[in-house]
């Protein structure tokens, strides 16, 4: 009979779920009644004789370096993936420690020792029997206990697989190969217990070694840790208005744009003619007399990101210099995608081609229709995502490099300004953030809600337009608040289903639509005719008219909804060279926005060619956007799957929105909020119903498609300086960083910059 030489305890995860107890503890370091779980297990082990401990450490990984002064022969190992791969990585790294070895989480209680007997005669995984369905893995027997199959997606009438298992030499020689296998080919997604459960399931008989359901009990959650220790009960509640986190926030960055929304919102429905004309007036000056403002921050953005990206500033890396890439690239160019993109992209895609047809510098062109994409191209393109990537550079920067964890504007400009950012200035920065992610939200929410609004109401009938988009938009918030109290699992899920409603969207329009071949020639030919004129179009105004009324509002809307994104992007891409996350950054944004535009503005320009409906002519005699949308899919053999597919994607990308604007806005509530720790639900939630009075208000005063982007455009004039500001400041901290290290190298200093 073999016997357990050595243990394995598996404690790098980030304990997500016990928040906030895990922002500066691990949680195995958490204590249950007084005692920390994971020295409750270590106890446990070395009274079974077991004192050669591995611990898989990641997570504030500092924190278990006491553990090895207090218990003789435990030893700490380091797991580098552990933020960006699943536990096979943690299994990884130890690897070479598996021989007769008990393997188990750090965060559970062992109330039965027994459980921990370093006797045992087969490889197997400890399980409580249950005869109702649970969300747990499920493990199937045959009558001799050896485990036949594994639900990890839930299960009944079988054994929930717990967290300690045991393996013969035999059996680790194997799975050491087997995980160094699937690791070396990049299946960093699985869990460890998959390469023997589900991977190779035939190499391996395991039984199942019988606990009772309170021999091991597994914490998952902050609310599980309630129930078992009631000192935690106070801990984790949202209330915002206690007096200790009353203390937390900065009122300024509150009460301000709380009063300004509440009275803008007020006028415009109390004085929607007047309101029009101002907004109208503003518009019409800072378009004619400050036109090449506007066109040079995009150029400064655009040629600071290709400078940056092909000089030596790029090698330069988000992070420490062993610090690796926190996710694939696949699982990164996607996070960067669906940070970025509302459901504006579906309406835009859908009608800006018959924005431009009455414009004279597309009627006057012999193929004005593949310009009208064209210039939809240019509009969605390079400068635009410059923007974003820019200041996810400067941001990661900032966080990764220099380590400033606050995550707001003016922290960003500190290196020009030093101490200012404490006074005045830095709130007159932050304010101006804030009121450009207010203004961004009011003119996605109020340009694209109607085309959903028309959607429902011709698969529903429902009539009364106003009613039905303000049940839409309430729909919206409710269902991102849902999310937002279940937890970041839920808006993660969310996030995806809304994703893949959009990826079947463009596919069933592609295939369905009986267009393919026209949309794959068109789609070539403007994006042939952007490469040409990309830089006339960038760089010189060919038309005045035309700049004003689309190239100016354009920057402007990417400018105000640029503030909420690019810190996201820059907390994602630590271990990451500048270079890869710009150049990355292009690629996958691009990909994901001209893919979107290629399909859905091609189908609509093949129905206008063909003569199957005049959109163009139904805008002049003034059918809305949307309604005329609603018609062009109404072409389509299936339109009743396509308008579902719309809905549904365009619900999913307004709902998760909404998790990255009231997340950035909510961390500008708060005097000081490091990087690992997330504002109270009750705030973000505060933010998610505040945001949607201005867009509210736009629509119920029915306020015209103009002046909608006036207020992009107004807003993003201050917003435009201070995203200069950042970029200046971005330079002047590399470039001292950069002297800095030159100048100790030349003395012999032994410190390192990066």
């Amino acid at each position: 009979m073999p016997k357990v030489e050595n243990a394995i305890i598996m404690a790098a995860g980030l304990g997500t779920r016990m928040r906030p107890l895990t922002n500066e503890i691990p949680k195995p370091l958490v204590k249950v009644n007084g005692k920390r779980m994971i020295e409750t297990i270590i106890q446990g082990l070395r009274k079974n004789g077991i004192t050669d401990i591995s611990i898989v450490t990641g997570y504030l990984a500092d924190k278990f370096e006491f553990l090895t002064n207090k218990y003789s022969g435990l030893k700490l190992i380091n797991n580098p993936y552990y933020q960006q791969y699943n536990n096979l990585s943690s299994l990884y790294v130890a690897r070479n420690e598996l021989k007769n070895t008990i393997i188990l989480d750090g965060d559970q209680l062992i109330n039965n020792l027994d459980v921990l007997d370093s006797n045992f005669d087969k490889s197997g995984y400890a399980g409580t029997w249950v005869d109702n369905w649970t969300d747990e893995w499920i493990m199937h027997t045959d009558n001799n206990g050896k485990v036949v199959s594994c639900d990890r997606n839930g299960g009944q009438d079988g054994y929930r697989l717990c967290s300690v298992s045991k393996w013969t030499a035999k059996d680790s020689d194997k799975l050491r190969k087997l995980v160094e296998k699937e690791f070396n080919a990049k299946n960093y997604d699985i869990y460890w217990d998959d390469v023997a459960m589900y991977k190779y399931p035939d190499q391996f008989d395991l039984f199942v070694h019988r606990v009772d359901p309170n021999d091991i009990v597994e914490i998952d959650s902050l609310d599980e840790l309630k129930a078992i220790d009631p000192s935690y009960k106070s801990i984790g509640q949202s209330d915002m208005f206690s007096k200790e986190n009353l203390k937390k926030i900065d009122w300024v960055l509150v009460i301000i744009p709380i009063v300004a929304v509440i009275i803008l919102s007020a006028i415009l429905i109390g004085y929607p003619s007047e309101s029009h004309i101002f907004l109208q007036n503003c518009r019409n000056f800072l378009t004619h007399k400050l036109m090449y403002y506007y066109l040079i921050v995009g150029l400064v953005f655009l040629l600071s990101t290709l400078f940056l990206g092909f000089t030596k500033w790029g090698k330069t890396k988000l992070g420490d210099k062993q610090d690796r890439p926190e996710y694939s690239t696949l699982k990164w160019g996607m996070m960067i995608f669906t940070s970025t993109m509302s459901a504006g992209i579906i309406f835009y895609s859908l009608c800006e081609w018959m924005m431009y047809a009455n414009e004279p510098l597309v009627k006057q062109s012999p193929d004005s229709l593949n310009l009208s994409l064209t210039y939809s191209l240019f509009h969605w393109g390079p400068i635009a995502w410059s923007f974003y990537i820019m200041l996810a550079v400067a941001f990661g920067y900032m966080i990764y490099v220099t380590k400033n964890n606050k995550q707001k504007f003016s922290e960003a400009c500190r290196p020009l300004f030093g101490k200012l950012i404490d006074s005045w200035l830095g709130k007159i920065i932050d304010l101006i953030a804030i009121f450009s992610l207010v203004a961004a939200t009011a003119t996605t929410f109020s340009m694209s809600m109607p085309l959903l609004t028309a959607a429902v109401k011709t698969m529903t009938g429902f009539g009364n337009i106003k009613t039905l988009s303000v049940t839409l938009i309430i729909l919206v918030v409710a269902i991102y608040l849902i999310a937002s109290v279940i937890g970041m699992k839920a808006i993660s899920r969310l996030s995806m289903i809304a994703v893949s409603f959009l990826g079947l969207l463009l596919l069933f329009v592609l295939f369905d639509s009986g267009s393919a071949g026209f949309i794959v020639g068109s789609s070539a030919k403007a994006l042939g005719n952007l490469v040409v004129k990309f830089i006339p179009m960038a760089a010189t105004v060919e038309n005045a008219q035309f700049t004003q009324n689309w190239t100016v509002y354009y920057w402007a809307y990417w400018m105000v909804w640029c503030v909420a994104t690019p810190f996201f992007i820059g907390s994602i891409s630590k271990g990451r060279t500048i270079r890869n996350v710009i150049f990355g950054g292009y690629f996958w944004g691009l990909l994901g926005t001209y893919l979107s535009f290629f399909i859905l503005s091609n189908f609509g320009i093949s129905r206008q060619i063909s003569g199957v409906i005049n959109a163009v002519k139904l805008i002049n005699n003034g059918d809305s956007y949307a309604d005329v949308i609603v018609m062009i899919i109404k072409t389509l053999s299936h339109y009743q799957v396509g308008l579902i597919l719309l809905i549904l994607a365009m619900i999913g990308l307004y709902s998760t929105v909404f998790d990255s604007i009231t997340m950035v806005i909510s961390k500008y509530s708060y005097r000081s909020l490091a990087l690992s720790e997330e504002p109270s639900r009750l705030m973000r939630s505060f933010w998610a119903i505040l945001f949607v009075l201005l867009p509210l208000a736009l629509i119920i005063t029915g306020t015209s498609f103009t002046s909608i982007q006036s207020v992009a455009i107004i807003v993003a004039f201050p917003t435009g300086i201070v995203m200069l500001l950042i970029v200046v400041s971005f330079w002047c901290s590399i470039v001292g960083i950069k002297r800095k290290k030159e100048r100790n190298d030349r003395e012999g200093n032994s410190t390192i910059f990066y």
